[in-house]
């Protein structure tokens, strides 16, 4: 046997061959509170993908989930592949309002993730996003939702200066160009 190699008889219980897929549908796997976070998540954005842009309220449940990677994952997917929904307007404040206030960093980073996300989508510098991803900068305690927002809009001001960024630290007062930032700055 080659080694890294699964035996035969392994392989074939991992995929059936020839038999049906024995996973359930992914809009079952999306809404199962009880599976997996990350399998909700890749499940919903496979249905997405499909086009499948009735499914909405279920990353729009998300944003009210307990589990702060669920509410991460709802924004992301809201502001990525619901950008034409008649809803767009709320799924923006939700996505604002998370980068303000949620208690936990990772959804705050998604959120500042997402809204740029969406701005380059949209080719555009929506001054109210661009001064919450400022403010957030700014204002917010911890270092990865800071580096986080710092690499969010040099991507979109000045993505020559993206490979400045420190990867495994981040201090705003050393690392932020605060000029490249001053249109958008409260006062």
């Amino acid at each position: 046997m080659i080694k890294g190699r699964r035996p035969p008889e392994v392989t074939q219980k991992l995929r059936p061959v020839g038999g049906a897929d024995t996973r359930p549908p992914d809009e079952d796997i999306a809404r199962d509170e009880a599976a997996d976070w990350v399998e909700r998540s890749l499940a919903l954005s496979r249905l997405a993908t499909e086009g499948r842009m009735d499914l909405e309220e279920i990353p729009e449940a998300w944003l009210k989930s307990p589990d702060a990677r669920l509410r991460a994952e709802g924004v992301a997917r809201l502001l990525t592949h619901w950008i034409a929904s008649p809803n767009l307007e709320d799924h923006l404040a939700a996505a604002l309002r998370q980068l303000a206030q949620d208690l936990d960093p990772v959804v705050r980073a998604s959120a500042a993730g997402a809204l740029a996300g969406y701005l380059m989508l949209l080719g555009a510098r929506e001054a109210r996003i661009m001064r919450a991803l400022v403010s957030a900068l700014e204002r917010d305690d911890d270092w990865v939702v800071q580096r986080r927002c710092w690499e969010e809009l040099l991507a979109l001001v000045a993505p020559a200066r993206l490979v400045d960024v420190p990867r495994h630290s981040f201090d705003r007062e050393y690392d932020v160009d605060w000029s490249v930032l001053a249109r958008w700055r409260d006062g």
